[in-house]
C-alpha cells in the first residue's frame, strides 16, 4: 500500500511535514486536529519517523476504510 503523504487540513492540501510541525506547535493529537484523507475525506493520523531507516512520516486512516482510493 502507497504512503500517504499529504493531507486536507482547514481546507488546504498540506504535506507530512506540514502536518507534523502544526501537531508539535500545537501539542494537540492529530484526531483533534482535523487532518483528512485526500482519497475519502475520512480522518487520519500523522506519524513521523522514529527509528532511523524505519518507515517515511506519513498518514494513515485512524480506521480502516476499504473504499477509499487510497488505501
Amino acid at each position: 500500500m502507497p504512503k500517504m503523504e499529504h493531507c486536507t487540513y482547514t481546507g488546504k492540501e498540506i504535506s507530512i511535514h506540514e502536518a507534523l510541525k502544526i501537531k508539535a506547535d500545537r501539542g494537540q493529537s492529530s484526531s483533534k486536529l482535523g487532518f483528512l484523507c485526500i482519497g475519502c475525506n475520512c480522518l487520519v493520523r500523522a506519524h513521523r519517523s522514529l527509528v532511523k531507516g524505519g518507515p517515511k512520516p506519513h498518514f494513515e486512516h485512524f480506521k480502516i476504510n476499504p473504499d477509499c482510493p487510497l488505501f
